[in-house]
């Protein structure tokens, strides 16, 4: 199995939908996955500021909707969050042994 904490980044491509990419703009490769892990947990509770004051602001027939989207964004963050997690955990299990 390969471990999660010795991996790196590779170039990719940031698109909207996986197909339209933004110009440009690029996730750049030989970052340690748990750096861009946790980089990207960064990203998405900056997504959930934002989203949590257009909700604030926003007409209630889109409460719906942005519920789901709060609700998604939170729950990939919360999966970034745990994964990170469970590597720092094993790592200092072995460390330890």
């Amino acid at each position: 199995m390969v471990d999660l904490r010795t991996l790196m980044t590779v170039r990719q491509e940031i698109s909207t939908d996986g197909t339209v990419t933004l110009r440009g703009l690029s996730v750049k490769g030989g970052t340690p996955s748990l750096e861009a892990l946790q980089d990207s947990s960064c990203h998405l509770s900056s997504v959930l500021r934002m989203l949590g004051d257009i909700a604030i602001n926003s007409p209630a027939e889109n409460a719906d909707a942005l519920y789901a989207v709060i609700t998604s964004t939170s729950i990939a963050k919360a999966l970034l969050d745990s994964v990170v997690a469970a590597a720092h955990q094993a790592e200092r299990a072995t460390e330890d042994a």
